[in-house]
């Protein structure tokens, strides 16, 4: 058995989303066991990511991915929130 990529047929082609959100109020201490994060504080993580695929040719397959992810972090007293565009590759 071999393994090979599959090309995609000229004028074919696939478009995947996807969406990942997480979210966290405790962190692991250093003994290893479960903590809370100071101040009452929630870690927050959201990604939209996307990848498609064309057929150019029957032997030649473009490909596009990217991803936009955004970070956030909150306590009591200080809140963070970043946001960014990832490259786009084809």
């Amino acid at each position: 058995m071999i393994a090979s990529p599959w090309m995609q047929k000229r004028g074919h082609g696939i478009v995947i989303f996807g969406w990942h959100d997480y979210r966290a109020s405790e962190r692991f201490s250093l003994s290893g066991g479960r903590q809370p994060l100071p101040a009452g504080g929630v870690f927050q993580s959201r990604s939209l990511h996307l990848w498609a695929e064309a057929g150019l040719t029957n032997r030649w397959t473009g490909i596009l991915s990217g991803s936009i992810p955004s970070l956030r972090y909150s306590d009591a007293g200080y809140s963070y929130r970043a946001s960014s565009f990832s490259s786009l590759l084809w």
